[in-house]
């Protein structure tokens, strides 16, 4: 298929249909959020670090998208968690830099128990190229050990953040920009995904019982985890870690419903939640708040926001005819097929979880009565001000925290004499460059699923080929 690239870089890379699934994903919804950051970053210092990491980031995912080499793999493998370390510890905060920090130790941890396993996939087959292995295994000559997949496996989840290994990933977003949030979750956390269906799907077509029971632990334990939780970040964060989790069930049954079910739910999701991290970056850009409990009501201020988080937290719910509802339903419709009756059970337990904690976060943020646009001047217990209208003389708001809201506008913020002195408005929905990379997202997650023989046909015309 890439017959037409020299003969050093055909040992290299593959360019296939599966490559195409996952960097046609990783570019498009990259570029997008690098558009988003022209608006969003524009107000912060280091961009040129900030953009340079962010191209290797985005460019090591596509990279890792046509490899066929195990040593090319782990070597974007790499570059994608050095890229994300730096991004996560952007604003060089003792905290931020401590979690960037774990975030990397974790990842690196996997990526070496990884490159332990492709040592021994070498003994065992003595190439490094997955087409020559997948060749070798069919034809009986050689198979990999348990011990060698089980290495392997644990540096996919690290990248993906399964449990054990998924601590990383609800710490990362709280600290990191919002274009990089929409990347983690997006993107970053899915390469885990694209190593399991290269190896353990297309190469060797392996898979176990202890799979489905590790994704379905790990979602339904971060689903309760997000129904908890209170910062809007970490419950879309821990929505990731769940849904990933729905993502293993259906590659795990290694059935063509179940990886088409699959690679189908990677696509809605990372074009859903990069909606959904967005819309909550416009929304902490212009409240200063992350707290759903201080927040509510701002669909009055910010419908477009609004009705874009609405339409990303119904294909992640699986609502038809959203993207998202097809792969669900095929996951579901796949473990049944298998006789996986109690995991099937635990899938849809984990689909209604899925709908109270994206309806819950929704209307606490959008739908509520405990915000800017309903409060005249209160001022809470964290010591900040809101306002439903303007802010005439901020001057008379002295507050903790120093920080004032409106939800229309704010006439004069230059007379609090306050701790930090920011003046927030709720009235800024964003730019308009920022309100149309979210609008395209949302019309995405639904359009698709207006359209789903299209996405439909490419994914199953790749499952066809590998399989």
């Amino acid at each position: 298929m890439c017959s037409w690239l020299p003969v050093f870089i055909q040992d290299l890379f593959v360019v296939d249909a599966i490559g195409w699934i996952f960097a046609s994903v990783f570019g498009f919804i990259g570029i997008l959020a690098f558009i988003y950051s022209f608006s969003y970053m524009k107000k912060y210092t280091h961009l040129g670090e900030y953009y340079l990491a962010f191209v290797l980031l985005i460019l090591s995912l596509i990279g890792l998208s046509f490899s066929r080499n195990l040593i090319l793999i782990y070597i974007f493998w790499e570059l994608v968690a050095f890229s994300t370390w730096r991004l996560v510890g952007f604003h060089r905060e003792p905290e931020a830099v401590k979690i960037a920090d774990k975030t990397f130790l974790i990842m690196f941890f996997g990526s070496c128990m990884m490159l332990l396993g492709f040592i021994l996939l070498y003994f065992n087959f003595d190439t490094f190229d997955i087409l020559e292995m997948r060749g070798l295994f069919i034809a009986g000559l050689a198979k990999p050990s348990v011990m060698t997949m089980v290495l392997i496996f644990l540096g996919i989840i690290a990248k993906s953040a399964t449990i054990p290994l998924h601590t990383w990933l609800a710490d990362a977003h709280p600290v990191a920009p919002s274009p990089m949030s929409a990347v983690l979750s997006g993107l970053v956390a899915k390469v885990g995904i694209l190593g399991f269906v290269r190896i353990f799907v297309q190469t060797f077509g392996l898979t176990n019982n202890w799979i489905l029971i590790l994704a379905g632990i790990s979602s339904i334990t971060a689903a309760g985890a997000a129904m908890l939780e209170n910062d809007m970040k970490r419950i879309i964060a821990y929505s990731t870690v769940s849904q990933l989790g729905y993502i293993f069930l259906g590659l795990g049954l290694m059935t063509n419903l179940g990886i088409i079910s699959g690679l189908l739910y990677f696509m809605a999701h990372a074009i859903a939640k990069a909606g959904l991290f967005l819309c909550a970056g416009i929304v902490e850009r212009s409240t200063g708040e992350r707290d759903i409990r201080k927040l509510g009501g701002l669909i009055k201020s910010m419908p477009v926001t609004g009705v874009s988080f609405l339409f990303c937290t119904l294909s992640i719910m699986g609502i038809p005819p959203f993207f998202g509802f097809y792969p669900k339903l095929g996951t579901i419709m796949g473990l049944v097929e298998k006789g996986h009756f109690y995991i099937a059970i635990l899938s849809i337990i984990i689909a209604i979880m899925t709908i109270l904690y994206l309806m819950r976060i929704f209307n606490a943020v959008f739908l509520g009565t405990n915000e800017v646009s309903r409060a005249s001047s209160p001022t809470t217990s964290s010591g900040r001000v809101y306002s439903a209208n303007k802010v005439s003389r901020a001057s008379s708001t002295t507050t903790s925290s120093g920080r004032v809201y409106s939800a229309n506008k704010v006439s004069r913020a230059s007379s609090p004499t306050t701790g930090s002195g920011r003046v927030y408005s709720a009235n800024i929905e964003g730019t308009k460059l920022m309100l149309a990379v979210v609008i395209i997202l949302a019309t995405l997650s639904l359009q698709l699923g207006l359209f789903i023989n299209i996405p439909l046909d490419f994914v199953q015309g790749a499952v066809n080929i590998i399989r």
